[in-house]
């Protein structure tokens, strides 16, 4: 797969759409957790609230949540700048790699 992304299908070309859909799942992720399932589950119970999916989330306040969904978007974003930066010097030196073949 990361043969493909980076030299057959040239990913990560384009920074802002990645970013701009890493922002849209992740506030999915977050609406479809806080306003969906946790008011329709009872289970699992935590120290602040219940019924979200993931156990450790149940003993967060909503600050500490936040400042959690936050810090994993962080983490994407971060991804996407290397894999963006490893795309790019892919693609500069394909084209270097191609221009050689050019002139022999």
């Amino acid at each position: 797969m990361w043969i493909d992304l980076f030299w057959l299908e040239r990913g990560f070309r384009r920074l802002l759409p990645v970013l701009g859909w890493l922002a849209v799942t992740v506030l999915l992720y977050v609406g479809w957790a806080e306003l969906l399932v946790g008011p329709l589950n009872a289970e699992p119970v935590g120290d602040a609230t219940s019924g979200l999916p993931y156990p450790f989330l149940n003993d967060m306040e909503p600050p500490a949540r936040a400042t959690f969904y936050g810090t994993i978007y962080g983490t994407g974003v971060i991804f996407t700048l290397m894999f963006y930066g490893i795309g790019l010097m892919s693609r500069r030196r394909s084209a270097s790699g191609q221009r050689e073949l050019e002139t022999v």
